[in-house]
């Protein structure tokens, strides 16, 4: 009788090619390709991707406000930030993929919330981008009524606009002309549970100016996601409480920076104790006096949102640590059962769950990081369902020469130009971003 351990090798140098084939297969796709349910998270989350305070050592601080909202089986990039470039490098380091996007919201017109459309349009210009719509002030492009000036009949033809025959509309232009902008005037609800909230504010400064929250209803109430707040945190409360007068979580810039103490007290007072919020996590403009007055307020139910941070929602929203260079790991959708691999020996085993991990995840979905040798001669954990992505390893000796990443994502990209590089570490594990 044959030893069984030659066997398994026998199976196994048969099973490599198809098998790596099948996972690189399954690493390819086409850039842009939005991809909702599959590449929503575990649990909905906020990543702040911009701002001027937090931990992460990798990502730069500046004035801004970006953040990636991942809730309903969505993936939204609510604002953009100030800098395309500071954008580019807190992006990459998150490991957040903008090619992968269901829409953007881009709050108002102010250069530190649109300023990394720059970016944002290199990698995905054919993204929806909800903006607001803003008459003669708007950059986005806007339209209006040519009924907007007053007409004078008597002048000649030449003295007059259009020559006295002006159309309906008076459609204006935008800085992006490229760009896939949806104007928003209202109020709407743009995909189920998801509602742009469109109000105007009436502050000296900022009198007309049009800005977009995003409220998203879940069982536990509303959370609501704020850009500035320029026309008051307190009356973009009042018109999320109409789809559910249940606050569960604001998150974002208040525009408290500048405001005195009282009015900040005011304020902090009536959304704990008025409007029954549950939960706040500010940044950007709420500024500094007022993080230390809104935690006061809310104690543990203030939730820090420093640049990187990700706070998973929920019932009891929580912080968790910031997001550097790669996604938090996360289980894979697997399906077949432990008997699929028990004639699989070594590294078929190994490369056999990397491959179909790859195939269920689908497009866009690998990366490559390095484990420790300690974890080489372990064959994957495959629980059914629940498998670990993270337990798929693959030994360096299944490549041929070559240098893999040291840390960070591969993207599709470059994942076939793996067979020809060697990583230092002792052996590679894929993980699912």
């Amino acid at each position: 009788m044959k030893n069984p351990c030659w066997a398994n090798r026998a199976i196994a140098a048969l099973m490599l090619p198809p098998l790596f084939a099948l996972s690189l297969s399954a690493c390819a796709s086409t850039p842009g390709t939005a991809r909702s349910a599959a590449t929503a998270p575990a649990e909905p989350q906020i990543t702040f991707l911009y701002d001027a305070f937090g931990k992460s050592a990798s990502m730069k601080k500046d004035w801004g406000f970006a953040a990636l909202v991942e809730v309903n089986g969505k993936r939204i990039l609510f604002d953009t930030g100030d800098n395309p470039d500071i954008l580019a490098q807190n992006v990459k380091a998150a490991g957040v993929d903008l090619t992968r996007l269901d829409f953007v919201v881009i709050s108002h017109r102010h250069g530190d919330h649109m300023g990394g459309l720059a970016y944002l349009l290199k990698v995905n210009p054919k993204v929806k981008i909800y903006a607001p719509k803003d008459g003669l002030g708007g950059i986005f492009g806007s339209s209006l009524p040519s009924s907007f000036y007053r007409k004078a009949d008597a002048l000649p033809a030449e003295m007059r606009y259009f020559d006295g025959s002006p159309p309906t509309d008076l459609n204006l232009g935008t800085a992006w002309p490229e760009a896939n902008f949806e104007l928003v005037d209202k109020s709407i609800e743009v995909a189920p549970g998801l509602t742009l909230l469109a109000l105007v504010s009436d502050a000296t400064g900022t009198k007309e100016l049009k800005e977009l929250s995003l409220a998203i209803n879940t069982p536990d109430g509303i959370v609501l996601v704020v850009g500035c707040s320029h026309p008051g945190i307190e009356a973009i409360v009042a018109e999320a409480a109409k789809i559910n007068p249940h606050i569960h979580l604001i998150a974002g810039g208040l525009h408290l920076v500048v405001a005195p103490d009282p009015v900040i007290e005011k304020v902090a007072s009536s959304l704990k104790n008025n409007w029954k919020v549950d939960w706040v996590a500010p940044g950007h403009c709420t500024g500094e006096p007022a993080f230390a007055a809104l935690k006061q307020a809310f104690g543990k139910r203030y939730l820090y949102a420093g640049l990187g941070t990700v706070i998973a929602l929920g019932a009891t929203p929580r912080t968790l640590a910031a997001r550097e260079a790669g996604r938090p790991q996360r289980p894979g959708n697997f399906a077949a059962s432990n008997s699929t691999f028990s004639i699989f020996g070594g590294v078929a085993s190994k490369v056999a769950a990397f491959a179909i991990n790859a195939a269920a995840m689908g497009p866009s979905r690998c990366a490559w990081r390095p484990v420790s040798s300690a974890n080489a001669s372990k064959t994957p954990n495959v629980e059914g369902p629940n498998f670990n992505a993270n337990q798929a390893v693959v030994p360096d000796s299944a490549f041929a020469s070559g240098n893999a990443p040291a840390r960070n994502s591969e993207t599709a990209a470059s994942l076939p130009g793996l067979a020809s590089r060697r990583t230092n570490s002792a052996s590679l594990t894929m993980v699912f971003p």
